[in-house]
């Protein structure tokens, strides 16, 4: 089995927004591998407690305004 972050979606709170809406965006995806393995519940705790941080997953979401435009 492959090491990878897969089924990763992108769950907005609503289909309309207003101009000066906050927007509301959940990520769900799920680990497998050795990944998935060491990422568990005792040694999520143990590096908390030691304020351990080498393990991070960082995204970023980049919102863009406007229509749908033609390509062509």
């Amino acid at each position: 089995m492959n090491d990878m972050i897969a089924d990763l979606e992108l769950i907005k709170d609503k289909d309309d927004y207003a101009v000066d809406d906050d927007i509301t965006v959940n990520v769900k995806f799920s680990l497998t591998g050795k990944v998935r393995d060491v990422f568990n519940e005792e040694n999520w705790n143990i590096a908390y407690d030691k304020f351990d941080n080498q393990f991070k997953l960082k995204y970023g979401i980049k919102l863009v305004s406007g229509g749908i435009r033609k390509h062509g």
